[in-house]
């Protein structure tokens, strides 16, 4: 039994499976518990291939309601890029406590972290991440690594974003590193992950490969242990999670002589067994020897001190006499020896069956409640997916109750394909005759028809005829018709306004007489070239016209301008009557720029005559017609339908 000084693992040798930068809290932990710790990485980790993927989603990390670490790597891959304090909105999840431990450390509140299990199916099973619907999550992981994640918040509604944060790479140690690190003994060989237990047993030789499968192997979880246990490890202690906890299973394991504790998995408590009278590192010993054991003692057979004369002359009986006492007493120390053998023996078969005993039932209780989580999580999805099917249904309901009604209204609306092309019928003509009777707009209603009777044609039905020979007559009726050309009237009326400004008015007009004469002969007297100059100056004080319309004299500069725009207004007045087919309105128009024109413009200038004339033709052309109302057309479509019914 170690000392009362001693820690709970001192003298006893560790080999640490863990990468770099995880196994020195680890080493740490079992220093200060006394032991020592052979740091030997069976993973290597690296940065990332792809640092613009993690960078990208980085940025955008508000856009996420939830973002998951799978291990502390991709924690401290993530720390060191963090531009910035981690937003507020986005909650973080991880599969265990050490990554828990330095979420909070970065900062991040609120973690959701397993409270039964500690890894993927327990993180799955908070209740936190049960309705996914629509939610954003982004994954940081390593390369390759478990989908169960991914795939299961998929299913659950979310919508996930994969984004490699680092890489896990094969180790770099030697098989002469790993000979070395086992050379000196070794107590136990802590694994975190598959993956390094694979890495581990490839590595070994010949040599080393029985020391590994001899050793104990200590896994935080039962899928690491399974791992070891294929690849040839005899014997495998379950730890609690965390590097805390590895070492406390370690220190519980070792603590005492007389004690050896089988460690379940993280959800179950420790399994502690009987001891054995010997311990664990004698029984595991291949030196089973009667003189190892405590039991092995003889005592020396008794002296009997005589004389030396007597004892000379002691009579061969007496010999004899002491032989047959001491046989009974060899016999009973060789039982003894060999009952001591037989409680080794015994002992040794006790405590491994014990130990194996209890590692399977932990492994059992691990199985049952890992099926219960998976069970729990296949009720989740389940339940999921009975909701999802369920609106889906509903959908699909109301989808064909709105099939079936908009079936029925386009029964009620069409009827039969006979019932449809008469109601196509009826209502071309009354749009054709809408556009007649309000804008008389032959031409659209001629097309109409037209088209209303090639489609009639191509079904060939003998109840049509008497709406054919209908239409037929209406096109002809509009084909008569004098054709007004509304588009042509309105641009000479445009051109007539724009002339107005370059009319000359009365008050323009030139005196009969002339000009005097504006020279004389050069060689005049000079009473002669006086006369002509004051004749001149009296003809320009004095002018004499002849105006048989007086108001026009009267009109200041400001009044003529006045005239012009009225009479532009009354042209512009009229074109707006003619295309509204206003007859009243347009003559009135017309006439009174006419008069006007007439009245104060100088009608002996040829350009006041070319508008007049152009006026003159605005003035006579007739804009009313009298249109059909293809009223024949339309009672030979009702005729056309069925007495029965159909849509009137």
């Amino acid at each position: 039994m170690p000392a009362p000084t001693e820690l709970p693992l001192t003298h006893r040798r560790f080999l640490v499976t863990r990468p770099a930068a995880q196994a020195e809290h680890l080493a740490g932990l079992i220093r200060a518990a006394g032991g020592q710790a052979i740091i030997l990485p069976m993973i290597e980790i690296a940065a990332t291939e792809a640092p613009a993927a993690l960078d990208s989603a980085l940025a955008r990390l508000e856009e996420f309601d939830f973002a998951v670490f799978v291990s502390t790597n991709a924690i401290a891959e993530v720390g060191r890029k963090l531009p910035d304090v981690w937003p507020a909105n986005v909650v973080a999840a991880v599969v265990g406590p050490a990554s828990a431990e330095a979420a909070r450390e970065l900062g991040i509140g609120g973690v959701i972290e397993p409270t039964e299990r500690f890894d993927s199916e327990g993180l799955l099973a908070r209740p936190e991440l049960a309705d996914m619907k629509n939610k954003k999550v982004v994954v940081f992981r390593g390369n390759g690594g478990r989908e169960l994640i991914v795939e299961e918040l998929s299913a659950r509604g979310a919508i996930v974003e994969v984004v490699e944060a680092y890489r896990r790479l094969p180790p770099k140690v030697t098989a002469a590193e790993l000979e070395a690190a086992l050379s000196d003994g070794c107590d136990g060989i802590i694994v975190t992950s598959s993956e390094s237990v694979r890495n581990l047993y490839q590595i070994s030789n010949d040599h080393t490969r029985p020391q590994l499968c001899a050793a104990l192997t200590f896994a935080p979880h039962s899928k690491v242990a399974d791992t070891a246990r294929d690849c040839g490890a005899g014997r495998v202690v379950l730890t609690a999670a965390g590097d805390a906890g590895i070492v406390a299973t370690l220190e519980e394991f070792f603590a005492a002589p007389d004690i050896e504790t089988a460690v379940s998995g993280p959800d179950l408590p420790p399994v502690t067994l009987p001891a054995p009278a010997l311990s664990l590192d004698k029984v595991s010993s291949t030196d089973t020897s009667a003189t190892d054991s405590p039991h092995s003692y003889a005592p020396p057979p008794p002296r009997f001190d005589k004389p030396a004369d007597e004892a000379k002359a002691q009579p061969t009986a007496d010999k004899l006499s002491r032989r047959r006492v001491q046989l009974p007493l060899y016999v009973a120390a060789g039982a003894v020896v060999l009952s001591a053998g037989l409680s080794v023996w015994h002992h040794r078969n006790q405590t491994d069956l014990r130990l194996e005993t209890g590692t399977q039932l932990n492994q059992v209780r691990k199985s049952i409640a890992d099926g219960q989580a998976t069970a729990g999580m296949h009720e989740n999805r389940e339940r999921a997916l009975e909701a999802r099917i369920a609106a889906l249904e509903s959908r699909l309901a109301e989808s064909q109750s709105q099939q079936v009604a908009l079936e029925a209204m386009y029964r009620d609306l069409t009827g039969d394909r006979e019932d449809a092309v008469l109601a196509d019928a009826e209502q071309t003509l009354q749009l054709a005759n809408q556009q007649l009777q309000l804008a008389g707009n032959v031409s659209l209603a001629l097309t109409a028809l037209y088209g209303l009777d090639e489609r009639l044609q191509g079904f060939g039905k003998p109840n049509f005829i008497a709406l054919r020979k209908a239409l037929a007559h209406d096109i002809d009726a509009l084909r008569r018709l004098p054709y007004v050309d509304t588009v042509g009237l309105a641009a000479k009326i445009d051109t007539l306004a724009g002339t107005i400004d370059a009319l000359p008015l009365q008050i323009d007009l030139r005196s009969e007489g002339g000009e005097p004469p504006s020279s004389i002969a050069a060689d005049a007297s000079f009473w002669q070239r006086l006369k002509a100059d004051v004749a001149r100056e009296l003809h320009q004080i004095i002018k004499i016209r002849h105006m048989d319309k007086p108001d026009a004299m009267l009109m200041t500069p400001e009044q003529n301008f006045s005239l012009r725009q009225h009479v532009k207004l009354r042209l512009l007045n009229a074109r707006v009557a003619l295309l509204q087919r206003d007859e009243t309105s347009y003559q009135a128009d017309i006439k009174a720029a006419e008069r006007y024109l007439k009245q104060f413009f100088d009608g002996r200038a040829q350009s006041t005559q070319a508008t007049l004339a152009g006026i003159k033709t605005l003035r006579e052309t007739k804009l009313v017609v009298e249109y059909p109302n293809l009223a024949d057309s339309l009672a030979a479509v009702r005729d056309s339908r069925p007495k029965s019914g159909g849509n009137q």
